[in-house]
C-alpha cells in the first residue's frame, strides 16, 4: 500500500508571463520578509517544488521538480549552475615573473 502525497497549491499572483505557473506552492511563513520562499512537498527524503498549469479543457497540469539544494546560493551549500568551474590553479604572483 503507498503512502497518500498531498500538495497544496495557490493562485500565481505574481504570474507575468505565459510559461509561468498558474499555481505555486503556499507561501512559507518562515521565509524572511524580502524573500518570496514557498513551502514544497517532501517525498521520501527528497524535498520537491510544485507548479501547476491551468489548461484549455479546463483541467490543472501539475509539475513535481526535486529541489536541488546544490544549486542555490543561500541554502545548502554547494557550487552555483552559473559558476565557471576552473580545473586548474591560478598561478601565484611569483610564478608569473
Amino acid at each position: 500500500m503507498a503512502d497518500d502525497i498531498y500538495i497544496k497549491l495557490v493562485r500565481n499572483e505574481k504570474k507575468n508571463a505565459p510559461e509561468q505557473p498558474d499555481w505555486v506552492g503556499p507561501p512559507n511563513q518562515d521565509s524572511p520578509p524580502d524573500k518570496d520562499w514557498r513551502v514544497g512537498v517532501k517525498i521520501g527524503e527528497t524535498w520537491h517544488n510544485q507548479a501547476g498549469w491551468d489548461d484549455e479543457s479546463g483541467m490543472i497540469t501539475i509539475r513535481l521538480r526535486a529541489n536541488d539544494r546544490s544549486k542555490s546560493g543561500s541554502s545548502g551549500g554547494g557550487t552555483p549552475s552559473f559558476a565557471p568551474k576552473k580545473d586548474y590553479a591560478k598561478p601565484s604572483y611569483y610564478a608569473k615573473r
